[in-house]
């Protein structure tokens, strides 16, 4: 076998071998025009993998506002755009399906009802809760017979209000009120309103955010009729205002605009819209505010599933411990019903350090059910208080037993003795009973 050929004194096999481990040719005699074109192509392919990137991303997003859409609004067809209604139209956003009551968490539908806790209310508490109230309408007369002239009067006057605001219609309201604003601001807040009525996402109108900055917000905010905005709507206006308006201003926003929103969608739809539930969470950013404002007047006539609900919210968030110990203090001071009950027990239930003055105001209000029962109750119906009572005593018993003094046990001990439970009030004496008292720790 020739293993090459001399030529000019070289071997020719090795030249051949030499060229085979070189660069190819066709990369060593490219020009510059091909490289360009080699260049771009690379370029391109990328461009082409980024663009499949977004567009896998737009139809994942696409998607997900399908699924949204099915969720509120079940009877549109998978990829259409919901119609729009005219503004003369009504849209009700709340006529969905009650999903499970027992779960209290949210459904598919987007609403919280009432949890579990709303069971331990039955329909035998709220009639003892009527019974123990119908003493009321006597205690006012006599009352009345020790008022003063000026408390007359003002009783007087207030009750004529009531009368010539029954009589006034909300659009002749809205018309008295147009008529000292300018027209344009006028128009623009109502078309505001009208915005405000059909929101579902997206921005808020920037006229809308102006408001807290304006000294007659109240007149402004009632041209957009806030009793007809929607769910979505009163949760960003809770944003706006809860950040925006000092703890006065805040206040009156939750007991004008969301108590009664809140209070009138559970009252109607016997449950509470996604979006106003977390208006409520919200509202707590300004926890003055909201107890001022939203709790303490929902306490005095709230029904059952209306504390069940609210309550829930409280179980819920961190709450200020001096804003609650006020709030402790307020209702130990309120005639009982069943959103004091119900509120209380769900305060104590979240363990604070409240100050010594709050704890004996509990006790003087446990202790008052004794006193004020041997006077006016016969003995049948002084052994009737509702569950949620005994309940609450149980756990104030169990939470804050080591600060009780003798003499506070002592009243506790009256109290159990004339409204009793079999269930409950055994295991409030063995919690009470079985540990020293704070006159003994401090000795």
């Amino acid at each position: 076998m020739v293993k090459g050929v001399i030529i000019d004194g070289k071997r020719i096999d090795k030249a051949i071998e030499k060229s085979k481990t070189s660069v190819p040719v066709s990369k060593r005699n490219i020009s510059k025009k091909q490289s360009d074109q080699i260049r771009a192509k690379k370029t391109s392919e990328k461009v082409k993998k980024n663009q499949k990137k977004l567009d896998m991303m737009k139809d994942q997003k696409k998607k997900q506002r399908e699924q949204r859409r099915q969720r509120f609004m079940p009877d549109s067809k998978e990829g259409s755009k919901p119609k729009r209604k005219n503004s003369d139209e009504e849209e009700d956003e709340h006529a969905v399906e009650v999903f499970d009551a027992s779960t209290g968490h949210l459904n598919r539908d987007g609403y919280y009802d009432a949890p579990e806790t709303h069971e331990e209310i039955t329909k035998e508490d709220e009639a003892i809760i009527e019974r123990l109230q119908q003493k009321k309408p006597e205690q006012e007369e006599n009352k009345s017979n020790e008022m003063t002239l000026y408390d007359l009067i003002m009783r007087k006057m207030n009750q004529n209000q009531e009368k010539v605001m029954e009589n006034y219609d909300i659009e002749e309201l809205e018309q008295g009120v147009a008529s000292t604003m300018n027209k344009k601001v006028v128009q623009v807040y109502r078309g505001v309103g009208t915005v405000l009525r059909h929101y579902r996402s997206g921005k808020v109108p920037k006229a809308f955010k102006v408001i807290p900055l304006l000294s007659n917000w109240e007149n402004v905010m009632f041209l957009t009729k806030p009793h007809m905005w929607s769910a979505q709507a009163m949760y960003e206006a809770t944003k706006i205002f809860a950040s925006n308006f000092n703890s006065q201003m805040a206040q009156r926003f939750y007991n004008l605009v969301l108590l009664p929103a809140v209070r009138a969608n559970i009252d109607e739809y016997k449950k509470l819209n996604y979006h106003l539930y977390m208006a409520v969470k919200k509202a707590i950013f300004k926890p003055n505010a909201f107890f001022k404002g939203f709790l303490l007047p929902l306490a005095q006539d709230c029904s059952s599933r209306e504390a069940a609900i609210i309550g829930s919210i409280l179980i819920k968030v961190s709450l200020p411990v001096l804003h609650a110990s006020a709030a402790l203090l307020k209702m130990s001071e309120y005639d009982y019903s069943i959103g004091t009950s119900y509120f209380i027990k769900v305060l104590l239930g979240k363990n604070y350090a409240i100050p010594t003055r709050v704890v004996d105001g509990l006790i003087e209000y446990f202790y008052s059910f004794s006193e004020e029962g041997l006077e006016e109750y016969g003995q049948e119906e002084l052994n009737q208080m509702p569950v949620l009572w005994h309940q609450s005593l149980l756990i104030f018993v169990q939470k804050y037993k080591r600060y009780l003094s003798e003499e506070q046990k002592k009243k506790l001990k009256v109290v159990m003795r004339v409204r009793f439970n079999k269930s409950i009030t055994p295991e409030i004496r063995r919690v009470l009973f079985n540990l020293k008292t704070a006159d003994d720790m401090q000795d």
